[in-house]
């Protein structure tokens, strides 16, 4: 025996399977000119193998969380590091991680070598055609 059954439509919802976050470059503005900071007076370039603060590609600003990024200099001489930043152009209040950075906004970050020099760097959030998905 037959049985009729009511036709009926079946909608399956989009659900996001991956968080895109926001991946940004910045250049540090002494590395770019060729120049000494003017607090530790320590040069900054940008040399032609394409290492140094001066190439906004080596300093990387990846959102970690929704809203939460940090900076992190890959500058091809082998090792990465993460970076300390600030908003403050006294270099006060250095965090691993500032919230809600823009595109375009100034940030104030150092570095130290292993020697326990710290540079000082000022670089402004730029685009980069990189996505970070995770």
């Amino acid at each position: 025996m037959k049985r009729w059954e009511t036709p009926r439509t079946v909608v399956q919802g989009f659900e996001a399977n991956e968080y895109v976050a926001a991946c940004w470059y910045i250049a540090c503005d002494y590395g770019e000119a060729g120049m000494n900071d003017p607090i530790s007076d320590l040069y900054h370039g940008a040399y032609s193998d394409g290492t140094g603060c001066g190439h906004a590609n080596n300093q990387v600003i990846r959102e970690v969380r929704d809203g939460v990024f940090t900076l992190r200099e890959e500058d091809g001489f082998g090792e990465d590091y993460d970076l300390r930043m600030t908003r403050s152009e006294n270099y006060r209040g250095q965090s691993w991680r500032l919230t809600n950075v823009q595109l375009g906004e100034t940030i104030y970050w150092t570095s130290t070598g292993s020697d326990g020099t710290t540079w000082y760097h000022k670089g402004t959030v730029e685009s980069t055609s990189n996505v970070n998905r995770s």
